[in-house]
């Protein structure tokens, strides 16, 4: 009865490491698998592709493929890491499972079942030192930044071939709208909204080497980042000498517990001066709703491409926090103000924008004694105000722009009374 008593209780030990050791291995084969799905940025510009920002951009295109492919490797590291970490962990199970069952078998401590604590020991400190699990999250914290600046510079390759192809086929039907039309003050005003498109396409392929430049530091910044978590955690020779410490002391433990351009070629469209060819008839209604359209289709062709710009110039702050920056329109109260002499002012609130704000005088500089302006809040509130002198019957302009690379601005028409 004795001998049956010992012969099942290793018989239960080992069906309880066998449970142990699938709870182990279920997390680690679902971590691998979380790694493996990750999503993996797509290929724009792939080789020999003709869309225009692939020729207009080239550099753009590179920085996307090089960030692509640093992602590519940090996921085959992060992989390696998590099949030797996982090894660790099984090893050091392992071990003090078999020191369990010798010690059930054997109710001694022996030279076998110390050696047995000393290996699971050793394992065990070996693991927490060479594979802690920060190690993985700072791997993991750069393959989400390094994907969140490949795909910035895919958003703007996608908007300069969109806005291109866009403002080729709305051009078309402006050229095909009657020659009547052109006195209209709609289609002034459409023609001002596709000139500013047109500028914003052609600014960003001139620039496009100092976007290029701005992806590759953010990408460095990745790097960086990781760099210094890295070397932060890393084994000093006093962490060595403690660890052979810890190892002995964690087999002691476990020993006495007994159990464990263009589509084109970026040629610059007509201008309406250029315009010839158009047909000679009277503007209708239907030709008016046209021009509408196309005013608006050109003002967020060059919103498109503003916010793109943007997106890249703050790719650097934005993708190595991991936690994007979403910037609200900039927004003023009230949208105009009238000045008393001697009052108190008015304060504009302003929300939205990337700080930080200025406010400047456009056009007509108003004298000191007319209107002044001070910032109560920076980037918050405003006081403008009129002086005890100050003569009634003034205009003026205050313009609100923020620091963006594309900066947004708004005009504030203030006027002074007696």
């Amino acid at each position: 009865m004795h001998h049956v008593t010992r012969t099942g209780a290793p018989r239960r030990l080992l069906a309880g490491a066998l449970l142990v050791a699938a709870s182990l291995a279920l997390p680690s084969c679902a971590s691998l698998d979380a790694v493996n799905n990750y999503p993996t940025v797509p290929e724009f510009c792939s080789s020999g592709d003709t869309k225009a920002a692939c020729k207009d951009l080239p550099l753009v295109a590179e920085q996307v493929r090089q960030s692509a492919a640093d992602a590519n490797t940090l996921k085959k590291s992060i992989h390696a890491e998590l099949l030797a970490s996982s090894a660790a962990d099984v090893a050091t199970f392992g071990l003090a499972a078999a020191l369990g069952v010798k010690l059930v078998h054997g109710n001694t401590l022996t030279n076998g079942a110390k050696n047995l604590a000393y290996a699971a020991g050793t394992s065990y400190v070996a693991g927490a030192l060479f594979f802690p699990r920060s190690t993985e999250q700072a791997q993991l914290g750069a393959r989400t930044a390094l994907t969140c600046v490949a795909a910035r510079g895919n958003d703007l390759l996608g908007a300069y071939s969109t806005q291109q192809a866009q403002l080729v086929a709305a051009w078309d039907q402006v050229k095909a709208l009657p020659k009547d039309c052109q006195s209209q003050p709609q289609f002034a005003a459409m023609i001002g909204a596709h000139d500013a498109a047109q500028a914003a396409l052609h600014s960003v392929q001139g620039a496009h080497v100092s976007l290029a430049q701005l992806l590759f530091r953010a990408r460095l910044a990745a790097h960086d980042s990781l760099q210094a978590q890295l070397e932060a955690q890393r084994p000093n020779p006093q962490a060595y000498l403690a660890a052979g410490n810890s190892a002995l002391t964690t087999a002691g433990s476990l020993a006495s517990a007994g159990t464990p351009a263009t589509a084109g070629g970026g040629q610059p469209l007509q201008s309406v001066t250029m315009l010839s060819d158009v047909p000679v008839g009277a503007c209708e209604s239907g030709h008016l709703k046209t021009i509408g359209m196309l005013q608006s289709t050109f003002e967020g062709a060059k919103h498109t491409l503003d916010e793109t710009v943007n997106g890249v110039a703050d790719a650097g702050k934005d993708c190595v926090a991991a936690t994007p920056t979403l910037v609200a329109p900039l927004s003023v109260l009230p949208t105009t103000v009238a000045l008393h002499a001697g009052e108190n002012g008015t304060v504009v609130a302003i929300s939205g924008g990337r700080p930080p704000l200025r406010a400047d005088w456009v056009g007509e500089l108003p004298k000191e004694t007319e209107a002044k302006i001070s910032w109560l809040v920076a980037d918050q509130r405003l006081l403008v105000y009129a002086p005890g002198s100050a003569a009634g019957g003034k205009s003026y302009t205050l313009r609100i722009q923020d620091s963006a690379a594309r900066p947004a601005s708004l005009d504030i028409p203030v006027t002074t009374a007696k």
